[in-house]
């Protein structure tokens, strides 16, 4: 088993650099400062041209740890997730049983109808199997194998929404996505939205990308 980290960082946030130092087991791909539709096509020319056996899309406003990433990957699924919250105001996540608006950018976000914080606490505590089936995962520390990728190009819906595209896609392909309910990770967006998209460094910065072997 080889996976590779991808992490789309369109910021430069001090606590996830420090989350990120801690992650040694496993080469990094960062592909910093470019818009998302070029982002994840980077990453993914990047990961199917070398030998790595699983992408794990590690998303830049995310906190979370390598210990979480050995329990995602020992399951051996195509597609498997961890969870976070929404943003810093709602007692939401960013997963959820029904797919989302197809094309997602004309959908309102009552549509998304995402599982609410205190249910999946409840289901981490209780389930004896943590694994629960969903139609949409936002990419919080996702895991996917390489035929997948190799099967299902990343897209964007008017240059947003690729983990919408993505989950969107894998229901067409009547492949089943996995959510781990006790790897839960933290969602750095703040409820200030205007300050966080001033986070946002795409235009401003240089993009470039980068391996960081383990």
């Amino acid at each position: 088993m080889k996976p590779l980290i991808f992490i789309p960082s369109p910021r430069n946030l001090p606590e996830f650099n420090e989350c990120m130092a801690k992650v040694k087991k496993y080469d990094k791909l960062w592909v910093k400062y470019w818009e998302q539709t070029q982002a994840y096509m980077i990453a993914r020319n990047w990961f199917l041209n070398e030998d790595y056996t699983h992408i794990v899309i590690f998303p830049d406003d995310m906190i979370g740890f390598e210990h979480q990433i050995d329990q995602l990957l020992g399951y051996n699924l195509p597609v498997v997730s961890g969870w976070c919250n929404e943003d810093g105001v709602r007692e939401t996540s960013q997963i959820s049983a029904y797919l989302p608006p197809d094309p997602p950018t004309i959908g309102q976000h009552d549509e998304f109808k995402f599982y609410k914080i205190p249910w999946l606490e409840h289901l981490g505590k209780n389930l004896t199997d943590p694994l629960i089936e969903v139609l949409f995962s936002g990419f919080a520390l996702s895991v996917i194998k390489r035929d997948i990728m190799e099967a299902i190009p990343f897209r964007t819906s008017a240059g947003c929404c690729v983990d919408s595209c993505f989950s969107l896609d894998l229901y067409k392909s009547k492949i089943i996505q996995y959510v781990d309910v006790t790897t839960r990770t933290c969602h750095l967006k703040t409820e200030d939205s205007q300050e966080w998209y001033s986070n946002l460094l795409v235009g401003k910065e240089e993009p470039y990308v980068r391996l960081e072997k383990a």
